[in-house]
């Protein structure tokens, strides 16, 4: 069964983006890389610090902004709708100055991120950090050369 990825990207940023496609791309070679097979959607908002940081202060209860934060459907079966991923295009920029790195590839990373918390990693004890890091860095590397 060949799988359909569909991918929707909210923008609602001032920020300039790097071209959205790119973005799609990343999302959608997570998925293949991951196995995922069958018909996928999710939406991906851009945004800013002001909003992700709401965000995070209205469902996670923490108040600062952040990179990135995944909503999941808590869909087992990984078919249709998966969740939605928020991105703060500000803190990427702060974070690819921070770390040397560019502002495009800080957003894959972020879209990779979120794509594992979709899929059901998680990085709140140090160990599973550690595996979700070690994934997450290895599929962030096969797309930047695949791009």
């Amino acid at each position: 069964m060949k799988a359909d990825y569909k991918v929707n990207i909210i923008i609602e940023s001032r920020r300039p983006l790097p071209e959205t496609a790119t973005l799609k791309k990343a999302a959608q070679k997570t998925l293949e890389i991951e196995g995922i097979k069958g018909d996928i959607s999710l939406n991906m908002l851009f945004t800013d610090n002001k909003q992700i940081k709401e965000l995070n202060r209205r469902y996670l209860h923490r108040n600062a902004p952040t990179d990135v934060i995944a909503f999941c459907t808590n869909n087992k079966h990984l078919t249709g709708f998966i969740g939605e991923i928020a991105i703060s295009v500000e803190m990427a920029e702060i974070n690819s100055r921070q770390y040397g790195n560019s502002k495009e590839n800080e957003l894959r990373l972020y879209v990779v991120h979120g794509i594992l918390h979709l899929l059901g990693y998680d990085d709140e004890s140090s160990k599973r950090r550690k595996i979700m890091e070690e994934r997450q860095g290895r599929i962030h590397k096969e797309i930047c050369t695949s791009l």
